[in-house]
């Protein structure tokens, strides 16, 4: 199984709930993804949100999943995007990176940069 792994951060202009808003309306979108489960919790002045999304690949034959983790801390907040199940014979086809990638590139346009 493929995985991939990206890591974003930003100052805080937007609330988590509409970050994860975003990154779920581009993915429906562009790949068809529906959002499996979402949580969120406070945790004193710390906010978490995870969603998971999950998409068909036709090209692969299979379900792949896109997990992003918000936190927010003091005026800062992350993001950490992990997506899998893009299946793999003797390479990677990709669809794990697709998939990560449009969920980056939505909060790259909200001013999220890389680590």
């Amino acid at each position: 199984m493929a995985i991939k792994g990206i890591h974003l951060y930003a100052e805080k202009k937007h609330e988590l709930e509409e970050l994860c808003e975003k990154i779920q309306s581009r993915m429906k979108k562009e790949l068809g993804a529906e959002l499996a489960d979402q949580v969120s919790y406070r945790l004193g002045e710390t906010k978490v949100l995870l969603m998971t999304l999950e998409c068909w690949f036709l090209r692969t034959g299979s379900y792949a999943s896109l997990s992003v983790l918000l936190t927010e801390f003091q005026g800062v907040q992350g993001a950490y995007i992990i997506s899998s199940g893009g299946k793999e014979i003797l390479f990677s086809l990709g669809a794990e990176t697709r998939f990560a990638d449009g969920a980056k590139h939505a909060l790259e346009e909200l001013g999220f940069v890389g680590k």
